[in-house]
């Protein structure tokens, strides 16, 4: 159990390592300041939330690289929501716990799939809602199929780790992470 907390939060750690290398190109880019204390807190957070769910919402431990995946999306999930209130992140005490036996599993290309796309849809709901509040709302014609793309590729990397068996939850992450990584590399 000891070894498997090790490599759970290893993991963990290692995503979040990733995820902040990628925000610091993001910085540097936009000659924004990276906050190294920030970076270890959330290289922290995304071991401690793999350590969490894997735990208490797997039932068996997965493959290394999906791991590594959600100490990705774990950091960049909290980069994205968070940015522009630093302050805020001080809020933030905890994930809530689930049950081992309260998950949706679903099996199938269509469902994997389809709930790949609906997480990056909410990425995509996000990014235009937070134009919205900007008041920058001027959105070009190549907008909606790029929007459209990065769906798909969202419901496209849900289905590349699986499609027998899978958490919904995880699904929902995996679809949502997909934008999230494309939108940091590409700034």
């Amino acid at each position: 159990m000891y070894e498997s907390n090790l490599i759970l939060v290893s993991a963990g750690i290692s995503g979040g390592i990733i995820a902040e290398i990628i925000q610091y190109y993001h910085f540097s880019q936009e000659d924004k300041i990276f906050n190294p204390i920030r970076a270890l807190v959330l290289i922290l957070i995304s071991g401690a939330a793999v350590l969490i769910y894997f735990n208490l919402v797997e039932d068996s431990l997965p493959v290394f690289p999906l791991m590594i995946h959600y100490g990705v999306f774990v950091t960049l999930f909290i980069e994205e929501f968070f940015k522009g209130k630093e302050r805020r992140l001080n809020s933030v005490y905890g994930a809530a716990a689930v049950p081992k036996g309260a998950i949706l599993i679903i099996n199938g290309f269509f469902p994997v799939y389809g709930v790949g796309c609906f997480g990056a849809f909410l990425v995509e709901l996000h990014a235009l809602y937070s134009q919205r509040t900007e008041k920058k709302l001027d959105l070009p014609r190549k907008y909606w199929p790029l929007s459209l793309l990065m769906i798909f590729a969202g419901g496209g990397i849900t289905v590349i780790y699986g499609i027998n068996n899978v958490s919904a939850v995880l699904a929902l992450q995996l679809g949502a992470s997909a934008p999230l990584i494309i939108k940091r590399l590409h700034k």
